[in-house]
């Protein structure tokens, strides 16, 4: 498939996603999983990855489960945890060698969100602290290429970072105005850039 129209295609499908929310019918929210899916394809075409392909898998499972997040969001947490693990070995095998002092800032971050939301964590406390551990290794490893599209893939970790915080400080601190848009716009575009960004990686 062609890259441009793939992308016109996966950005219709975002956006539509997104704005399922907003629409009265419950029916549209099952578009949420639908742009992971279109991703699952095009990444099924040379090259191919099999560690890509489980990080968007579980990514998509995990989507499917947070389309009831009061119910499932326990079920969908350790989902987006082994994406994120197969994203770590994946970054990790493909040479990145990001630098420590930007570890050291993620983790920074990370620290900050998690002593925010801290008091309200309850029975999820170390789960999402495990969660925040590993999604910190994720976006150091994303950042770690230098060449062809490594900076798509920096990119798409910070965004998957940002969606991923919005969430937390929505869910365990105090709502946030366009939470929905803001946490779904930035995972959508982390996954399509990493995806872009591994393929890149080959040519």
């Amino acid at each position: 498939m062609n890259n441009l129209i793939f992308i016109a295609v996966y950005l219709i499908a975002a956006v539509l996603a997104v704005r399922s929310g907003e629409l009265k019918s419950s029916s549209f929210r099952y578009l949420k999983p639908a742009p992971l899916a279109l991703l699952i394809i095009y990444s099924l075409f040379a090259p191919f990855n099999i560690f890509l392909i489980l990080a968007l898998i579980f990514s998509v499972t995990g989507d499917i489960f947070l389309l009831n997040k009061e119910k499932y969001f326990t079920y969908g947490l350790p989902a987006f945890l082994i994406a994120h693990l197969f994203y770590i070995y994946l970054f990790y095998s493909l040479a990145s060698s990001p630098n420590p002092l930007i570890g050291l800032a993620i983790f920074a971050v990370i620290d900050f969100i998690f002593f925010t939301v801290r008091k309200s964590l309850k029975k999820y406390l170390r789960p999402v602290l495990f969660y925040m551990l590993v999604i910190s290794f994720m976006v150091y490893f994303s950042l770690g290429f230098s060449e062809n599209g490594g900076v798509l893939i920096g990119i798409g970790g910070i965004l998957f970072f940002i969606s991923d915080g919005v969430l937390a400080l929505n869910k365990f601190h105090k709502k946030i105005k366009f939470s929905e848009i803001i946490i779904l716009s930035t995972y959508y575009a982390a996954q399509l850039l990493i995806v872009l960004g591994i393929k890149s990686l080959y040519v």
